[in-house]
């Protein structure tokens, strides 16, 4: 067996929801660490319940071929998961390569792969990305088309829904664009692969397109959002319509190179987004708003120039982002956004905020220049560390909860400290974790830092985040991962690199791998509300991709502990303690 090392490691066992999955993670820590409650309490490693989705070398159910590696993973609130994959064998090319499984039957199952349903049958798919699965099952996706005779660079994308043997195409480029003139198509589905198509739980998805056409369109960047919630397809709002909550002769518009940002949608099918304004009365003082159709119609939010409630006399919105930042909206129909702040009593200190709109009323969540909670008094939020924006894109869950990351400014803030996470609700607002700051479920001394990378949220108000970290001792192998907040809002490690791992589900056969890279989906960010896909589900389970340092993958489903589960291991964990030799 070999020298027996003087590290003692904990083997966290615990059987998820899903019968039969057990996932086993080793961690390394001196064995003095789990002499005191205290100090184990400190370190924060949580005993997460894991199970393995699936991994490379597989077999991938529907084939006979083997996965050769997976794209962006989804779950929804039942825990199935949807993802894509490239499968591997000498029978294999680019026109059957790719495909998506889902656990959506209970078993895993391939959903498509090869001919995409609803065009020509020598049409295949290359590629996917933006996958959903909403809480029927059902799944949502952008298709990339190989080339072919019949495809082009102009009709290489398109959107496609549905579920197992179901799957229906959405929309095309190249494709007749509804509520259009005649002749007018989809020319480009703006914003994706990183932002959309949306899709929500009745299976009605909504996206912002451009167009093309020999008919004359007002303005020079002609766009919309279209959605099928209504069983067909629908065009919500286009450059040239009516603007609701302007004067008359205001209608949507462009300002040469941006229209619309990306839409959110919730599971009524209402639409919230920014759009530009053209018309009378319209210039750069005013030509910018945000809608929503929360309270069942299409209503102005807040508009460029307006007044901006709760940030004092005279000061006014000013810019939202553009297509940088998108407002985000719940079931209850609230909408929550960024904006920058003009006005008599308006510099660079105080410039920018969060707002969330609720029953028709705006409330200031944050705002550049207030003191930010748990961070020494005297600090601010500001900064420039995101953009020129000082706030990142909100997450906004069903109970009216605001994530986002916010920059810190003032006398005790430094590059190596100047980045948290907040999350808050009107007139509450608490730090979940913030660069500088000890990192659960490490060695001490062990940071977050330099920067929060993708976050999420769920509708108990738990949130993930994955980050990198700094202190002595960590190099590439071991220098980031992924956390979450139980249901007591205490911060737990799920994974971190350099964690060695059993990924057999059989507690009887042991398969240990070393984490070498991790991600969940980073091309949107979610409050499980909005249509964007979901990683985080409201039960606490967090999907993930892990690559390990035998150049193996697998896709990971983690269940945050419920509050308690750390002072029960620790009571017992003599018991639980198992020393591996080499």
């Amino acid at each position: 067996m070999g020298r027996c090392s003087n590290w003692t490691e904990n083997l966290f066992e615990k059987e998820n929801q899903m019968p039969g999955k057990l996932f086993k993670t080793y961690i390394r820590i001196p064995t003095f660490v789990l002499l005191t409650l205290s100090i184990l309490t400190n370190v924060g490693r949580a005993d997460v319940s894991m199970r393995t989705v699936t991994l490379t070398g597989e077999i991938a159910p529907g084939t006979s071929f083997l996965y050769e590696s997976f794209g962006n993973a989804a779950i929804n609130d039942l825990g199935q998961i949807a993802f894509s994959g490239i499968v591997t064998d000498t029978d294999v090319d680019n026109l059957n390569r790719s495909g998506i499984w889902s656990e959506s039957t209970g078993d895993l199952s391939l959903i498509v792969r090869g001919a995409a349903p609803g065009i020509a049958p020598e049409e295949y798919y290359r590629a996917f990305t933006a996958l959903a699965i909403n809480d029927t099952g059902e799944v949502s996706y952008i298709g990339i088309l190989s080339e072919s005779p019949t495809v082009t660079n102009a009709k290489d994308w398109g959107i496609w829904s549905g579920g197992l043997n179901s799957i229906n195409l959405v929309a095309r480029e190249g494709d007749l664009a509804p509520g259009t003139p005649d002749g007018v198509v989809f020319a480009l589905f703006e914003g994706l692969p990183y932002a959309g198509p949306m899709f929500n739980n009745s299976g009605h998805t909504a996206f912002k397109a451009e167009v093309s056409g020999l008919t004359i369109i007002p303005y020079t960047n002609s766009s919309g959002i279209w959605s099928n919630r209504s069983g067909t397809l629908e065009l919500i709002a286009g450059v040239g319509d009516t603007a609701p909550g302007t004067p008359d002769g205001v209608v949507f518009g462009s300002n040469g190179y941006f229209a619309f940002g990306t839409p959110t949608l919730n599971d009524a099918g209402q639409t919230a987004f920014i759009s530009v304004l053209a018309g009378p009365g319209i210039d750069t003082s005013n030509n910018l708003g945000v809608w929503s159709e929360g309270g069942g119609f299409l209503h102005l939010v807040a508009q460029r120039g307006s007044t901006a409630p709760g940030a004092g006399e005279g000061t006014v919105f000013g810019s939202f982002g553009d297509d940088v930042k998108e407002p985000v909206i719940n079931n209850a129909g609230q909408t929550a956004f960024v904006s920058s702040l003009t006005g008599p009593l308006v510099d660079s200190t105080n410039n920018i905020g969060v707002w969330l709109e609720d029953s028709g009323s705006l409330h200031l969540i944050a705002r550049k220049g207030d003191p930010a909670p748990g961070a020494t008094p005297g600090d601010v939020f500001g900064g420039n560390r995101i953009t020129n924006y000082q706030f990142s894109s909100p997450v906004l869950n069903s109970k009216g909860q605001v994530v986002f990351v916010g920059s810190l400014t003032g006398p005790n803030v430094n590059t190596s400290n100047d980045q948290g996470i907040w999350i808050g609700e009107v007139g509450s607002l608490r730090l979940v974790a913030r660069e500088g700051n000890q990192a659960p479920g490490t060695e001490t001394g062990v940071l977050f830092g330099p920067s929060f990378n993708t976050y999420t949220l769920n509708g108990a108000g738990q949130v993930a985040f994955s980050a990198r970290l700094t202190g002595s001792g960590l190099d590439s192998s071991n220098s980031a991962g992924i956390w979450a907040t139980d249901t007591n809002d205490v911060l737990q490690l799920i994974v971190r690199l350099g964690d060695v791992i059993d990924v057999n589900n059989d507690p009887l056969i042991e398969d240990l791998r070393t984490v070498s890279g991790f991600g969940f989906n980073t091309t949107v960010l979610s409050g499980g509300e909005d249509g964007r896909p979901i990683v985080f589900n409201n039960v606490g389970q967090l999907v993930f991709w892990l690559r390990f340092t035998d150049d193996s993958e697998g896709i990971f489903v983690a269940t945050i502990p419920e509050p308690g589960t750390v002072a029960l291991f620790v009571t017992g964990a003599g018991l639980m303690l198992r020393r591996r030799c080499r």
